[in-house]
């Protein structure tokens, strides 16, 4: 029945029928609304819906869904969080990569033995210059990882950052 199924699931069956019938405006205004507007559905409404909007090439909306995801929580908020973390990483401007480290170091703090989230949490840290904290980071990762290709990177990006501003100073 409709009401076991989530509204997200609802609006991105509904956006795929006017999609396949030509009518993707009409599929993109109703997934744009729900993800914006709607102060109803789950978490996992709101991210199928990002997702959707990803894919549909939208991630300015989509950035509006995951983050009505991660407010209503629920249990896939830490998937949620990774991709809008993720979209806020290719948007590339400051505000967004302060909120995508945010985003990191919560995911961080929720699961120190993920280490795509480590990865991807230092290399924000070292965008940022607070190389104490990727190399803390870094060696966390290292001894629960050990030496593999992630880890070397990672210890090569956040050991030239350090090298740069020393060479700076």
């Amino acid at each position: 029945s409709v009401a076991s199924r989530g509204r997200g699931d609802v609006y991105k069956r509904q956006a795929r029928v006017f999609a396949a019938t030509g009518k993707r405006e009409e599929a993109a205004k109703r997934l744009i609304a729900f993800a914006r507007d709607s102060t109803d559905g789950t978490g996992q409404d709101h991210r199928a819906v990002a997702r959707e909007l990803v894919h549909m090439g939208l991630e300015p909306y989509a950035i509006s869904g995951y983050r009505r995801a991660v407010e209503r929580g629920g249990s896939d908020q830490a998937a949620a969080m990774r991709e809008l973390a993720d979209l806020l990483i290719r948007k590339n401007d400051e505000q967004a990569l302060a909120e995508a480290r945010e985003l990191y170091r919560k995911l961080w703090n929720m699961d120190r033995m993920d280490l795509a989230v480590g990865c991807a949490y230092a290399r924000l840290l070292v965008l940022n210059r607070t190389l104490e904290e990727a190399a803390q980071v870094r060696d966390v990762l290292l001894e629960s990882h050990g030496r593999n290709v992630e880890t070397l990177v990672l210890s090569a990006q956040v050991a030239a950052a350090s090298e740069e501003r020393a060479v700076a100073e």
